[in-house]
């Protein structure tokens, strides 16, 4: 597969004959002929940009929206071929298996089975641990943390695009630990990170051998040829 970085938590996943793009909100999104499904997770102004609805290219698109997106839709999305998904459902589309998990933040996560490989996307399924927050609301993001990513314990996983965020300062990488204890990525790229590529290589420091299938992203549009 062809993995293009195309911004923040916008991804391109290229398989032999489809493409999924993630998450757009801006920068440039690869030319293809190729079938595409776009995902969003969620409305956030920067998961969520309603330019998904105006690509010409390709001119087959189907579009998966966490079902909170359908009041942002209106009329434009009349006459698109939208699926909206809500948390903790398994679905099939067209030739893609498409499961959501519950978010800790707003949405869902993606899981997506397609061409016999299997790809995550988080959105805003994270640890969002704030040293600004009592204890009590930490405590409870912990346990819903893990509640909502159980059924992503023991598998195995081709890509996952997981958050990797500056802004929780000592605990930038709590939710990135803890995905990688879950179950088993062939390949990771850190999103989420605000432009702050160098978190990236601090991770990889601190981490080490545990963090071998974490790519280093170093600008938008930049590529990777994954090969599973």
């Amino acid at each position: 597969m062809l993995i293009t970085y195309i911004g923040h938590s916008g991804f391109m996943v290229e398989l032999d004959n489809i493409c999924l793009l993630f998450d757009y909100y801006k920068g440039v999104v690869p030319h293809t002929d190729k079938k595409m499904y776009i995902f969003s997770s969620h409305f956030h102004e920067d998961h969520f940009n309603p330019k998904i609805f105006s690509m010409i290219s390709p001119l087959d698109i189907t579009y998966v929206l966490s079902k909170e997106i359908r009041s942002k839709v209106g009329s434009v999305g009349t006459d698109k071929k939208i699926e909206y998904v809500k948390a903790n459902e398994k679905r099939k589309i067209d030739s893609l298996t498409v499961e959501t998990l519950k978010s800790t933040d707003c949405g869902v996560a993606f899981i997506v089975s397609a061409e016999d490989k299997t790809v995550f996307h988080a959105g805003d399924l994270n640890l969002w641990i704030w040293d600004g927050e009592t204890k009590q609301y930490n405590n409870n993001m912990k346990a819903n943390f893990l509640k909502y990513t159980t059924p992503l314990r023991g598998r195995s996983i081709d890509v996952g695009f997981i958050p990797l965020d500056p802004r929780l300062e000592k605990n930038y990488c709590a939710g990135m630990d803890c995905f990688t204890e879950f179950c088993s990525f062939g390949k990771i790229f850190p999103m989420h990170f605000w432009g702050c590529y160098g978190i990236i290589d601090r991770y990889k420091k601190e981490r080490g051998d545990r963090a071998v299938q974490v790519e280093k992203i170093e600008y938008e549009g930049q590529t990777w040829e994954v090969k599973i």
